[in-house]
């Protein structure tokens, strides 16, 4: 599997309003599949990396609302048949465990998670689409409201097929394994799929005594839980 990092974020992927940057994006979908790999999208929407001309437009509610619709239906469509999974929506819920004042929240409130999901499922009905965002990985502080939000969306029938957890993790604060499992088989609950997407483990900042070893075990701790749960 490859992903982008930011080739197919909004504001490398539309320069100006009129013009999509897909030259860098299309070039990694082909190596994808020249490589037999799957290629995965990230991501639709985001509270960084935005347009400016977006940001500093004098757009109003419905006018954004469709300038998102077809950003979101001509990138997903591009790739149709190629880009078999979509983060749709990146942290939308922030670190006071309230939704994000983002751009696109503030500016169409919570509708823009719901449409969001429909314009990618429309543009692509084969496609898995997911939510995906940090520290909500075990069951900490995080957790809730992130599972709140997509059990929401599965409950209001948004087309969401999966969560994606970022696994941003410092040495020594990896979750438990025990925890990991015990929120990955909760989304199975509802139906949902869950994905590793950017799994990292920082040696920067840890305990003095730990080194690659103590890392390396740690990355064996999460993949360990995670292939044990069918979803």
């Amino acid at each position: 599997m490859v992903t982008a990092g930011n080739e197919l974020k909004m504001g490398p992927l539309r320069p100006t309003r009129d013009r999509y940057a897909f030259e860098a994006p299309d070039r990694i979908v082909e190596f994808a599949r020249k490589n037999s790999m799957l290629g995965r999208g990230h991501t639709l929407v985001w509270h960084q990396m935005q347009p400016a001309w977006v940001e500093r437009g004098s757009f109003s509610k419905a006018e954004l609302a469709a300038i998102l619709e077809e950003h979101i239906r001509t990138v997903v469509g591009r790739y149709k048949g190629r880009i078999g999974s979509w983060d749709v929506v990146n942290e939308a819920v922030g670190d006071d465990l309230q939704m994000r004042p983002s751009f696109w929240y503030k500016t169409m409130g919570l509708d823009y998670l719901d449409l969001a999901f429909r314009w990618a499922h429309e543009a692509d009905p084969a496609c898995q689409l997911f939510y995906n965002d940090c520290g909500c990985e075990g069951m900490g502080w995080k957790s809730n409201p992130v599972y709140d939000l997509v059990k929401g969306l599965k409950e209001r029938g948004a087309p969401i097929h999966g969560v994606g957890l970022q696994a941003h993790f410092e040495l020594g604060k990896v979750p438990p394994a025990d925890e990991i499992r015990e929120n990955i088989r909760r989304y199975a609950k509802l139906g949902l799929a869950v994905h590793i997407t950017e799994l990292d483990i920082r040696i920067e900042g840890s305990p003095g005594k730990m080194d690659f070893k103590d890392q390396a075990e740690q990355y064996v701790q999460v993949l360990e839980a995670v292939a044990a749960e069918p979803n």
